[in-house]
């Protein structure tokens, strides 16, 4: 919940118009004030192509896509945390049933079961059937 607040908040003050002036009037005051002054129209001129880079990188932010990362599982921990660690090769076995999808992954995890002669928990059934494996 604080995050969403503090997200809210760097986007309100993201938002925020600045105090600086836009290209636009930079244009219309040296054309009005500084018409013939040749270091002045290379400033503006400069302003120019920097205000263009900075909105090309604005927009390369704007379209950016965070995606998140699935973490890699450490099967050997799951196994201790299954209490199936002390069998031979349980790890290993662990990770080819839930590289599986859908009811193949249930039907291994089940044969799994049946060969090391443990039971899951339902509980433990349930994630283990809806774990997100990269």
């Amino acid at each position: 919940a604080g995050d969403q607040a503090d997200l809210d908040a760097a986007i309100g003050g993201s938002e925020r118009p600045s105090k600086l002036p836009t290209q636009q009037e930079i244009d219309a005051k040296f054309r009005k004030e500084g018409q013939g002054d040749s270091a002045l129209k290379k400033i503006v001129d400069e302003l120019d192509g920097i205000n263009q880079k900075m909105e090309g990188v604005k927009l390369r932010i704007q379209n950016m896509q965070i995606s998140a990362k699935t973490p890699a599982l450490d099967f050997k921990a799951l196994a201790r945390a299954l209490k199936i660690d002390k069998f031979p090769k349980a790890d290993e076995k662990l990770e080819k049933a839930l590289k599986l999808q859908g009811n193949a992954r249930k039907t291994a995890l089940e044969a799994l079961q049946k060969d090391l002669g443990v039971t899951f928990s339902p509980q433990h059934m349930d994630s283990l059937l809806k774990a997100k494996v990269p």
